[in-house]
């Protein structure tokens, strides 16, 4: 568990969660949250695999991905937007998989 005393009262400009959300349940990403937006000053951006991507090869990296919780883009929006303003949003596209980029100013 995340605890927020190890930062010692320090904030950070920006923060990245890449590839981790589907990592996490809603519940469990409504405690992350809040602590990453209270030690964040500016955006945190998020990206994270996509649940259908339209080509074999990159379908096959999401099947072989650990995480239990891999979200369409809208509900990643969902959770995001309980705790930030979304500013931007894009499909980032690399060698083997889609990732679904999030920019979220706190």
């Amino acid at each position: 568990m995340l605890d927020r005393s190890q930062f010692n009262g320090k904030k950070f400009d920006a923060a990245m969660l890449i590839s981790t959300i589907h990592h996490f349940s809603d519940h469990e990403l409504n405690i992350l949250l809040p602590i990453l937006k209270k030690i964040t000053r500016k955006i945190v951006i998020v990206a994270d695999i996509i649940p259908n991507p339209p080509h074999a090869i990159e379908r096959m990296f999401v099947r072989l991905d650990r995480g239990k919780y891999i979200r369409p883009e809208k509900e990643k929006i969902k959770i995001l937007k309980r705790h930030f303003k979304i500013i931007k949003t894009m499909r980032i596209p690399s060698r083997f998989s889609i990732q679904y980029g999030v920019i979220c100013q706190v």
